[in-house]
């Protein structure tokens, strides 16, 4: 009986669509299991993949280096700062209505208060107005949003306040300094969430190209392996398997008939990964 009849070369010959980590891990495993003493194209293709390899875990470091500093960061104090800044204009507006609370009441009429109490209780009214209009029943969920997510929404909230006018309206009742340090902040969140979202795309832009290079090594690599397989020596079919072995024992399993057929997921790198699908890569 032949003994190469049975033997699949199709798993050897596509790149296993894994995050570039697991990928690192793969390369790792077959040139741990190089064969001894392979021809030199062979040995010499090993030490491309190594080199892409070396690479990746260099850009892997300084994105986890990156993403760390971003927890202690200036950018992390800025958006602490205008969170902060927000809650106070709220609390301000809703502080007023302890101006409208029933005992108060009899200020209304007192000739001995020197300020006009009717007045503050207009104000206090107008400034429970404006906290429903900004706030709602006082949530200010959009705190607790992305970097980018809050940043839109907080800009929204200061086009509300332009465009109808209520400007005149928050400086005098959340003090005449509040509005414009929100609205100075506001310009410098929105040039730090740009330069993140710049920083991040270059970061994920750097992490496909090496996740590509690497499938290409793995294949190339696989590809010339199997060129050591010779029909007249049978060994060379176990010899050729247990080297190649990775490449089967690492590859995502399909989990049920309709994997692979377009799902799609992003990895860790930004990658998109048809979910156990194999993609030919030219060598």
């Amino acid at each position: 009986m032949d003994p190469f009849a049975s033997l699949e070369l199709t798993p050897y010959q596509t790149a296993p669509q894994l995050p570039l980590q697991t990928l690192v891990v793969l390369s790792n495993a077959l040139s741990s299991r190089m064969p001894d003493d392979p021809p030199a194209y062979i040995a010499a293709a090993e030490l491309a993949m190594r080199e892409v390899v070396d690479e990746s875990e260099q850009a892997m470091v300084i994105r986890l280096r990156q993403t760390n500093e971003v927890s202690v960061s200036a950018d992390l104090e800025l958006d602490n700062a205008i969170d902060g800044l927000w809650s106070l204009l709220r609390d301000r507006l809703r502080g007023w209505a302890r101006y409208e609370r029933p005992g108060l009441n009899v200020l209304m009429e007192d000739d001995d208060l020197v300020v006009d109490f009717e007045a503050v209780r207009a104000k206090a009214t107008r400034a429970g107005e404006l906290s429903v209009r900004l706030f709602g029943e006082g949530s200010l969920e959009m705190l607790s949003r992305s970097y980018p997510e809050q940043s839109q929404l907080m800009a929204n909230l200061l086009e509300l306040i332009e465009s109808d006018d209520l400007a005149d309206d928050l400086l005098d009742l959340g003090g005449e300094e509040l509005l414009p340090i929100i609205q100075r902040c506001q310009a410098l969140y929105e040039s730090m969430v740009d330069r993140r979202s710049g920083k991040d795309t270059t970061s994920r832009a750097d992490l496909r190209v090496l996740r590509s290079k690497l499938q290409r090594r793995i294949v190339r690599y696989s590809t010339l392996v199997l060129t050591m397989l010779d029909e007249s020596k049978p060994a060379t079919r176990e010899l050729v398997e247990a080297a190649l072995q990775p490449m089967i024992t690492l590859r995502p399993q399909r989990s049920g008939a309709g994997a692979g057929d377009g799902d799609e997921a992003e990895d860790e790198e930004g990658a998109e990964v048809a979910a156990g699908d194999d993609a030919p890569v030219d060598g």
